[in-house]
């Protein structure tokens, strides 16, 4: 609805008011703007703070740390061919979690036991959504096994809730 001008308003007067509406109607136009790069900014941190990229695997010099720290980033990316890049036919079947509950986000924890000179295992903090009964949502310390194989790479062989 337009405002109408108060009889024997002055030009003066008018003039505030009509200036008035355009700074409110720029301050408005200016927040918008400055919503919307908030909401651009937001979603480019994102974005660049996903560093997953898919297929990439470790060299097979990688140790069974960096090996286990790619995985964990497949992982969380939800991106299942990668982990099983990572791993030995065995592990797909004892202590893979890729497409059976989401990963929020993980830690690798500092427990490292080494039973033999090719196998290895190692832990990681992570915190799960979609998990049923055995695996239920929140937070797990998950224990990993890898072995080195013929070629010197090293491989996800097993995986659960004890080492």
């Amino acid at each position: 609805m337009r405002a109408v001008p108060a009889v024997g308003a002055t030009r003066r007067e008018r003039a505030e008011r009509a200036t008035g509406r355009a700074a409110s109607a720029r301050a408005t136009a200016a927040a918008r703007g400055s919503a919307v790069a908030a909401v651009g900014l937001a979603a480019a941190l994102a974005l660049g703070a996903c560093t997953h990229v898919a297929g990439a695997l470790p060299e097979d010099g990688a140790t069974p740390r960096q090996v286990l720290d790619a995985y964990l980033l497949a992982l969380q990316a939800g991106d299942c061919a990668t982990t099983h890049a990572y791993a030995v036919d065995a592990f797909l079947t004892d202590g893979e979690l890729c497409g059976h509950v989401n990963v929020l986000s993980y830690r690798s924890d500092a427990y490292t036991s080494k039973p033999s000179a090719d196998q290895v295992e190692l832990a990681a903090s992570l915190t799960i959504k979609g998990g049923d009964q055995s695996l239920q949502d929140g937070d797990h310390l998950w224990f990993y096994t890898l072995r080195r194989q013929p070629t010197g790479a090293w491989r996800l062989s097993a995986g659960g809730s004890g080492p």
